[in-house]
């Protein structure tokens, strides 16, 4: 998002394909690992359950994210003409940088809170 956010002073197509085409791989090849790793840490008995939490949580977080970044982008787009597109790039970039920032933040209380390695013979 960090590589996105730093190539929208072009707002093109070509210009931003490169933010793109790495924060939708990072995200693709993220969510199928800890999808199965979640699951993994249940008994076969309550994965029906963690799985509904686990969606429940990612869409929530989804839409948090998107609020709060919907929220910064709207707050900088109030003029128009050359100055309100240079605000909405501005407000652009403030909020792809914050939802970076909540990645990280997101990352860093998973090191922290959740336990190394697989659970084995939990049943």
């Amino acid at each position: 998002m960090i590589l996105w956010a730093s190539e929208f002073d072009g707002l093109s197509r070509s210009a931003t394909l490169a933010g793109m085409l790495v924060t939708g791989a990072g995200f693709g090849l993220v969510f199928s690992p800890l999808n199965a790793d979640a699951l993994n840490r249940l008994p076969d008995s309550m994965r029906g359950q963690g799985s509904g939490i686990t969606q429940t949580f990612r869409n929530f977080g989804s839409a948090l994210g998107m609020a709060v970044m919907g929220t910064i982008i709207a707050s900088a787009t109030e003029l128009s003409g050359a100055a309100g597109v240079n605000d909405f790039v501005d407000a652009l970039k403030t909020a792809w940088y914050v939802g970076a920032g909540m990645l990280g933040v997101g990352l860093i209380i998973c090191q922290l809170f959740m336990s190394a390695g697989t659970q084995r013979d939990i049943e």
